[in-house]
């Protein structure tokens, strides 16, 4: 776990009152991991979280390269 990863969870558990996961291994996924689970007991809300850090100002992917990305990394496609 990165330090990115570290504080979102940290946010996870201590402002959304969520138990964590983090690190779980996707199997059948190309030898890959979801950063972070989170679930919340009372509202029974679910979350699952990839984290990361850049130094550029306008970074953002777009609905169809999310699916494109998450496609590869937990489908193995």
């Amino acid at each position: 776990m990165n330090a990115a990863e570290h504080i979102v969870e940290c946010y996870f558990r201590h402002c959304k009152g969520c138990f964590t996961i983090s690190d779980v291994k996707v199997y059948g996924g190309n030898n890959r991991q979801c950063d972070l689970l989170a679930y919340n007991v009372t509202t029974r809300e679910q979350y699952h979280v990839e984290s990361s850090v850049t130094h550029e100002k306008s970074w953002s992917h777009s609905i169809e390269d999310l699916c494109d990305i998450f496609d590869k990394k937990f489908r193995g496609v």
